[in-house]
């Protein structure tokens, strides 16, 4: 064994056992400063992508920062890092004796967490692999969610740490969307461009990967929101910054070219002139809407255009629709009607984090690769893992936030903390598309992004409830 190896195994010792037996140090230490070892976090997952679809060639690899990296541990480094905040922010509530926040959205995750930890030793009486019980492609990034919404609910807790954490947010987004902006002028935009690489159609985009979209959204609508709602005791700094997210936001969304997004776009604009219906002159929003349509249908356009395919349904909808008419026999409906067969056979508590629904070999579901653990809704993932109690417990979770960031509307008297709160919603209706048609609970990235989304509105409630000494 050389030196390499020697100094990589004593790592690999030294690194697990360091963070356990420094945990109840650390809470006592740093319990107070907690929130300085969770910006950290929040940036790397504001700056890097945890995807790698639509790269190809020597780029095309499944690892990411998020990723297990050798595989030796269960969990990659990112993950241990958010369990090591869990642990250090409970020994720090237990030993100051904080009282828990009021949030509805806490029995609901509470409640799914044990669900999924309840798992552990059924799949171990049933002989199932213990990784597998705890893969990814069960629901363990729900539980993973469900930390990050414990973290942010314990740390952030006043409107000075919530202000701190706002102004960072918009800065790393702002950050995040210029780069961008940049790659797509200068640098051919993302190299991840499945639109390009795979489906051979001429278009460069600023980001393929959906929550960078979610991002953007929630932090120009946040700059929106102070631009039109109490902006009068702004700066002109201050003011400009709140523009230049707004515009730099809704660019990323549009060059994305994702269907997807620009969707979310459309429902996070109507929420917003909901909301701020007895503010807007319609009269001169009137020439704004337009130049918007305008633009998307030149965007949608030049999206299109040099479709590899002349049937315009097929364009839209490559994966759903061939012949000019949408196809029951396509990928994404073939795996439904074999994931619902599953599901009906076990509705009430599900296949189990580990198990799989009905394998095929039929080439419409040949990208699954023979093995059948996920599927195209994150719904319905949740639904086949763990049945209609783990489903309800989750659609809870996403109604409860909802609900909360509706009544801060009403409760909140300060302009920034209801665009946070509002940030929260639509956060949730940009991410919806892909609960519903996509794959975001295998996602590590995706469901933490979502977990942000939710926890926003308790956190505005918070700062009122401070004032009230009730938080």
């Amino acid at each position: 064994m050389n030196t390499i190896q020697i100094l990589y195994y004593s790592v690999f010792l030294a690194v697990p056992l360091l963070l356990g037996l420094t945990l109840p140090i650390s809470a006592v230490l740093a319990g107070r400063y907690a929130r300085y070892f969770v910006y950290p976090y929040l940036a790397v997952l504001i700056f890097f992508t945890g995807s790698t679809y639509g790269l190809i060639g020597d780029e095309a690899t499944d690892t990411t920062i998020y990723s297990r990296g050798s595989g030796r541990l269960f969990f990659g480094f990112v993950n241990l890092y958010l369990y090591w905040l869990g642990l250090m922010v409970l020994f720090d509530s237990l030993w100051n004796k904080y009282q828990a926040p009021k949030a509805g959205i806490r029995i609901f995750l509470f409640l799914f967490s044990l669900l999924f930890l309840a798992h552990i030793p059924v799949g171990l009486y049933l002989d199932e692999r213990f990784f597998m019980i705890i893969h990814g492609s069960g629901v363990l990034n729900v539980f993973n969610m469900t930390v990050l919404v414990y973290v942010m609910l314990r740390v952030f807790r006043d409107q000075k740490s919530v202000n701190e954490l706002v102004l960072l947010f918009l800065a790393c987004v702002l950050a995040r969307c210029l780069w961008g902006l940049f790659r797509y002028v200068f640098l051919d935009g993302d190299p991840a461009n499945y639109y390009a690489n795979v489906q051979q159609i001429a278009v460069k985009l600023t980001f393929f990967d959906i929550n960078e979209s979610v991002l953007a959204g929630m932090a120009a609508f946040m700059a929106a929101w102070r631009l039109v709602d109490g902006s009068e005791g702004d700066s002109s700094n201050r003011r400009f910054f709140y523009w230049v997210i707004a515009i730099a936001g809704v660019l990323v969304i549009l060059l994305s070219f994702r269907r997807t997004a620009w969707l979310g776009l459309v429902a996070a604009g109507l929420v917003f002139i909901y909301w701020h219906r007895h503010r807007i002159s319609f009269i001169k929003l009137a020439p704004i809407l337009g130049l918007t349509l305008i633009t998307l249908g030149i965007f949608w356009s030049e999206r299109f255009q040099f479709s590899a395919s002349n049937d315009l349904l097929a364009s839209l909808f490559p994966d759903m629709a061939s012949g000019g008419s949408v196809s029951l026999q396509s990928g994404r409906f073939v795996e439904l009607e074999l994931a619902l067969a599953s599901i009906f056979r076990s509705p009430i508590l599900g296949v189990g984090t580990w198990g799989e629904y009905t394998s095929s070999s039929r080439a419409e579901v040949a990208f699954h690769g023979g093995r059948f653990f996920y599927m195209h809704s994150g719904f319905l993932h949740v639904w086949l893992k763990t049945g209609l109690i783990g489903l309800v417990l989750f659609s809870g979770a996403l109604l409860a936030s909802t609900y909360s960031a509706l009544r801060a509307q009403s409760e909140l008297d300060s302009p920034e903390m209801r665009a946070l709160a509002g940030a929260g919603i639509i956060g949730l209706v940009m991410s919806l598309p892909n609960l519903f048609f996509g794959t975001p609970i295998i996602e590590y990235r995706t469901m933490q992004i979502l977990g942000l989304a939710l926890v926003l509105p308790y956190l505005a409630r918070c700062v009122l409830a401070t004032r009230k000494a009730a938080c």
